[in-house]
């Protein structure tokens, strides 16, 4: 069974920063909004060490990201010289409280980290009640949150910062790395807007534009989006498992976890076919799935958590950083072990795509040599890309 895997990890290329963020003491927590105050102070250094609290959600097990975020900011902290503490929900978020946010802010944390974006609507109003805690949201591609009472958008105040990984780019590198591993049959599972697709197909397209070689790709777009597990196969029936018996020997998922997994698990695809998989949270190396798969171009997770905790510590990061949202993507061209989106150790390297080739690949990207481009997906007049270098068949 072949097994390629270019998923994320961390590596020897990283040097911790001893440096202290410009943190501010935060306020205890009161239910009382008419207390709260939109005025944020993120500029006092604080004379303590610095409190990190990571309000995780429900469940801190080996296959889910909070897992990876977990370990990653317990390490930095410990490098860091600061307090670190993990506050677990017993159930999953009912009635916009999370309490383990709650819970975390009883304890006078600097910085509170939470991973998702169900809750923001809390965690803004948290934010208001506590000016001089800074909220770290990863994952999460908010701007702020939807105030229905209102009627109207409210954006991040200056002590809310959201993280996330540019997916676009994992679909573009998983695309150049699909035909330089040696993959010239191709099936694609698209997703509601095809846009990752399109992309994916664009790093497809210039690896075969370098390489020469004929590459021969199926889509499948359906609209599904979640549970894609039975869309596809509703839709569709016995797709992937036609595309297996036909010669498809890649067949690639833009959205992750739980399509795959049903896939896998309902023997849908032949036991020699790998699976490129964005995200790789509910996977672990002893899991069937995983042993199964093609891991190209994954986000990692604790890596978006270490590096954005190195930018919020700099003199000014709590600055740079609140108030907005931001995209990380390619943050050290020269080590991919210290980017979110990098390979596993265990990566299965060819002749025509070694470990080399995948850091020029990245630096290329870096440099702006190499890039992708996106219409607007929710225009009628949005038109999915067509490939010049290989054949392509849209069902």
């Amino acid at each position: 069974m072949v097994v390629l895997l270019l998923g994320t990890w961390l590596s020897g290329c990283r040097k911790a920063d001893d440096k202290k963020g410009n943190i501010a003491a935060p306020d205890f927590y009161t239910e009382n909004l008419e207390e709260a105050t939109t005025e944020v102070s993120t500029t006092v250094v604080t004379e303590e060490p610095l409190r990190v609290a990571f309000a995780s959600g429900v469940g801190l097990t080996p296959t889910d990201s909070r897992w990876k975020i977990d370990m990653a900011l317990a390490d930095w902290c410990d490098k860091n010289q600061a307090e670190y503490a993990v506050y677990e929900d017993e159930e999953s978020i009912s009635g916009g409280k999370i309490p383990s946010v709650k819970a975390a802010l009883s304890k006078n944390p600097d910085i509170v980290v939470y991973y998702s974006s169900f809750g923001v609507e809390e965690i803004c109003k948290a934010a208001r009640r506590h000016p001089k805690t800074f909220f770290l949201l990863l994952n999460c591609e908010n701007e702020g949150y939807y105030d229905y009472s209102e009627d109207k958008n409210i954006p991040f105040l200056g002590n809310v910062g959201s993280v996330y990984c540019d997916g676009l780019l994992t679909a573009y590198i998983s695309g150049y790395a699909s035909v330089r591993l040696g993959f010239r049959e191709i099936g694609v599972l698209s997703q509601f807007s095809g846009v990752l697709s399109d992309v994916y197909l664009q790093g497809v397209d210039q690896a075969v534009a370098e390489t020469g070689n004929n590459v021969h790709v199926r889509i499948v777009e359906n609209g599904g989006y979640f549970c894609e597990c039975g869309a596809i196969e509703k839709e569709q029936p016995g797709v992937a498992s036609r595309w297996c018996q036909d010669g498809v020997d890649l067949v690639y998922t833009p959205i992750g976890g739980y399509w795959l997994t049903s896939l896998i698990h309902e023997d849908l695809l032949g036991s020699e076919t790998c699976v490129a998989y964005e995200d790789n949270y509910h996977l672990t190396s002893s899991d069937e799935v995983f042993n199964r798969c093609a891991w190209i171009g994954v986000v990692h997770f604790g890596n978006v958590a270490r590096w954005i905790m190195d930018e919020l510590s700099k003199d000014g990061g709590l600055e740079t950083y609140g108030g907005k949202t931001t995209m990380v993507g390619i943050v050290n061209p020269e080590c991919p072990f210290d980017n979110p989106i990098m390979p596993w150790k265990s990566t299965k390297w060819t002749e025509d795509f070694a470990e080399e080739d995948y850091r020029l690949l990245l630096k290329r990207i870096y440099d702006g040599e190499l890039s992708y481009e996106i219409g607007d997906q929710w225009s009628m007049d949005y038109q999915p890309y067509e490939p010049v270098n290989f054949t392509v068949e849209r069902n």
